[in-house]
C-alpha cells in the first residue's frame, strides 16, 4: 500500500512539473517587424509557440524579447519561436526588445515619418538616407555611434556653424560647415560612450546619445534608439532588418 502510495504521489508531481512547463511554454510574444503578402500588420504581437502558416510568395520578419530575429517564408507551417533558435522556453528575457520595438512600429504616423515625410502639424520632415544620419534640421533627440558619426543636412545650399559640448560642460568645439557639403564627419574621438552632448547649427541645437560600443545588434540598437527618443532612426534602423 505505502509504495501505492508513494507511487501515486510520484506520478501527480510529475504530472504537475509537466503542467507548469507547459505552462511557462504557454505563449511567446513576438512583434511583426515586415509582412509581404501576410495578413499580418507591421507592429503586431503574436504568440510564437503557436503555429503560424504562409501561404506561397508570402514573408514575415519577427523580432523575439531576446532580440533574435526570425525570417519566414511560404509556403511554410511551424512555430516561430523554435525557427528563431529555440526561444520557446517562456523565459524571463531582461532585453524586452519585442516588447521596445512592438511599441514603436504601433503608431502608423512613426511609421510613416521613417519612410518619407509628415506634412500634418508642421513642417515636412526628410526621410533619412540610413540610420545613422543625424539629421541636424531637426531639433530633439539623435543617437550616434562612436566608430562613425555623420552629421546630415537635408538643405545645403549656405555655409553653417557648428557648435558641439557635451551636456554637463560649457566648454564647446565649433567648426564651418562647407555650403554645398551635405554631410560633416566628425571624429569619433570627440564623441564618448554612453555619454550625452549637445549640438548647435546655425542655432538649432539637439541632443546627442551615444551607444553603448557592445551593442552590436540591430534589432538591440533600434531598440536602445527607441528607448533614447531617436524613433526616425530607430525606425530606420528595423526598415533594414529583414
Amino acid at each position: 500500500m505505502k509504495r501505492m502510495m508513494k507511487a501515486s504521489v510520484a506520478t501527480v508531481l510529475l504530472a504537475t512539473a509537466a503542467f507548469a512547463a507547459n505552462a511557462k511554454q504557454a505563449s511567446y510574444e513576438m512583434v511583426v517587424l515586415h509582412a509581404e503578402g501576410a495578413a499580418l500588420k507591421r507592429g503586431a504581437v503574436i504568440d510564437g509557440n503557436q503555429s503560424l502558416t504562409l501561404r506561397a510568395g508570402s514573408k514575415v520578419t519577427l523580432v523575439g524579447a531576446d532580440g533574435k530575429t526570425v525570417t519566414l517564408q511560404g509556403p511554410s507551417t511551424g512555430k516561430p519561436a523554435s525557427l528563431a533558435g529555440g526561444a520557446s522556453t517562456g523565459a524571463k528575457a531582461p532585453k524586452k526588445v519585442a516588447a521596445i520595438l512592438g511599441a514603436l512600429l504601433s503608431s502608423e504616423e512613426r511609421s510613416t515619418r521613417a519612410l518619407g515625410v509628415v506634412r500634418s502639424g508642421g513642417p515636412a520632415t526628410a526621410k533619412l538616407p540610413n540610420e545613422w544620419a543625424v539629421n541636424v534640421d531637426q531639433s530633439g533627440t539623435k543617437c550616434v555611434s562612436g566608430d562613425s558619426v555623420k552629421l546630415w543636412r537635408p538643405d545645403a545650399g549656405k555655409v553653417a556653424t557648428l557648435m558641439i559640448r557635451r551636456a554637463q560642460s560649457a566648454r564647446t568645439a565649433k567648426a564651418e560647415w562647407p555650403a554645398g557639403q551635405e554631410y560633416l564627419p566628425v571624429s569619433s574621438k570627440v564623441f564618448e560612450d554612453g555619454q550625452n552632448y549637445i549640438i548647435s547649427v546655425n542655432g538649432r541645437s539637439a541632443e546627442i546619445n551615444v551607444m553603448p560600443a557592445d551593442l552590436d545588434n540591430p534589432t538591440e540598437q533600434a531598440a536602445w534608439m527607441a528607448r533614447n527618443n531617436c524613433r526616425d532612426q530607430a525606425l530606420a534602423m528595423v526598415d533594414r532588418i529583414r
